[in-house]
């Protein structure tokens, strides 16, 4: 996703015709990865809440208002909307976006993969990992509507070593539609979002990792990986203790 979003805005720039107040859409679980890359090309980001008929709504709201221009969505599960003609995520136009993109970079010197840590160089290394846990049964809804009720009063001070200091409500927040999401800020960016499913017994937690960059790739690395094992392990009592 970032990949894309960047080649679209780069060529955009390119070509001339990045719009005059463009703007890209993502779900609230997200990486923020792309927050950066907006910032770079002057690019607006909002977030949505999950799914593409959000994405595709925000969209919408552009046509009547003409407050931006739509250049690029996406969301954590691979999907990714490149043209403004279909209102749902769109594998065909990614897929040869993907191609011109492959090939734009190979006319560089490049491979992706290459470029990509380039990216993290620029704007730090980014990781992200996702926990689900099935609660079946008629006591399930009961238990995963406790979870969050516990976390909503009680949140946690710290995760992975770092401390908590912001907590997002989805259901609380003026500016999306009410939603049963809690979001963890870290001190060093790093989110961590608890939603339960809306068609599945199960919730769902969300790790957006970042690492600073600056002391080499191969050591951010490491140290993301260190921060989303801890706060895994976290995630995985609490969920092992209500089962």
């Amino acid at each position: 996703g970032a990949l894309l979003m960047e080649y679209v805005f780069r060529s955009r720039k390119e070509f001339g015709k990045m719009p005059a107040k463009p703007a890209c859409i993502r779900s609230i679980v997200t990486s923020p990865f792309g927050d950066y890359i907006c910032k770079k090309y002057g690019v607006t980001m909002l977030d949505c809440l999950t799914g593409f008929k959000w994405i595709a709504a925000v969209e919408a709201a552009f046509e009547k208002d003409n407050s931006y221009q739509y250049v690029f969505g996406l969301e954590e599960s691979y999907g990714y909307k490149v043209e403004t003609s279909v209102m749902d995520k769109d594998g065909v136009s990614a897929a040869a976006m993907c191609a011109e993109m492959i090939l734009y970079w190979r006319s560089q010197g490049k491979s992706l993969l290459e470029h990509l840590d380039d990216m993290y160089k620029e704007y730090g290394y980014f990781e992200d990992r996702a926990i689900s846990q099935y609660f079946p049964g008629a006591s399930g809804g009961d238990t995963m509507k406790g979870m969050m009720a516990s976390m909503r009063s009680n949140p946690p001070a710290t995760l992975g070593g770092e401390k908590v200091i912001k907590v997002r409500d989805l259901m609380n927040d003026p500016k999306l539609p009410k939603s049963n999401v809690l979001q963890f800020y870290l001190e060093s960016g790093t989110i961590v979002s608890a939603r339960p499913s809306g068609t599945e017994p199960k919730i769902k937690f969300y790790i957006n990792a970042q690492v600073p960059s600056s002391s080499g790739l191969d050591s951010a690395k490491k140290e993301a990986d260190k921060l989303c094992t801890a706060i895994k392990a976290e995630i995985n009592a609490v969920l092992d203790a209500a089962c």
